[in-house]
């Protein structure tokens, strides 16, 4: 956590935060004491261990809160620890931001691409009953743009802009892979 209390981000998008329910108190606590706002989802509940959990660290001054009137659908993506809606007010428009942590194991025809694809078109049904205004995705899909129908759906079909994959944002080095946390791991 002291990496990201000591970052000048206004705002960090956390995946696999890993923080059990019974510590939340302490890291929002520290949050504070380091002028941030911190939220935080809940873990994965499928897994005998901690994993997956999503969250939002913000500048206080910001004050992001959780999606107001969310869908059932929402509710039961959060449920799984891989998926949350935040959103800012900032000058006269709401931000909304959705934070997902993919299944691990996302390939083409996968149990877990499906299951991550099926996150990201409740994410976008929930996004388009919502007023209009900016709306952003902060993802690690576990998996590659291209096995994700929804996904690509929504960068062919529905004006939605991949940041990762742009070559001018990336300072030439689009499509990098997420971390590669151990020698077993497979990057993405």
């Amino acid at each position: 956590s002291t990496t990201i209390w000591q970052r000048k981000a206004h705002v960090q998008l956390l995946q696999e935060t890993l923080v059990q329910p019974g510590a939340a108190g302490k890291y929002i606590q520290e949050a504070k004491e380091h002028g941030k706002s911190l939220l935080l989802g809940p873990l994965d509940p499928e897994q005998s261990k901690a994993a997956a959990g999503v969250g939002m660290v913000a500048v206080q001054g910001l004050r992001p809160y959780k999606l107001p009137s969310p869908t059932a659908d929402i509710r039961g993506a959060e449920s799984t620890g891989r998926c949350a809606i935040y959103c800012m007010d900032l000058v006269g428009k709401t931000l909304v931001v959705a934070v997902i942590y993919g299944w691990t194991g996302g390939t083409k025809g996968s149990p877990a691409a499906a299951r991550t694809d099926d996150i990201i078109a409740i994410v976008q049904s929930q996004m388009q009953q919502l007023e209009p205004g900016p709306k952003l995705i902060a993802a690690d899909l576990n998996g590659a743009t291209d096995v994700f129908p929804t996904l690509r759906e929504m960068l062919a079909k529905h004006e939605w802009f991949d940041v990762g994959n742009a070559e001018d944002k990336c300072r030439g080095q689009a499509g990098q892979p997420t971390c590669h946390t151990n020698q077993d791991a497979r990057e993405t």
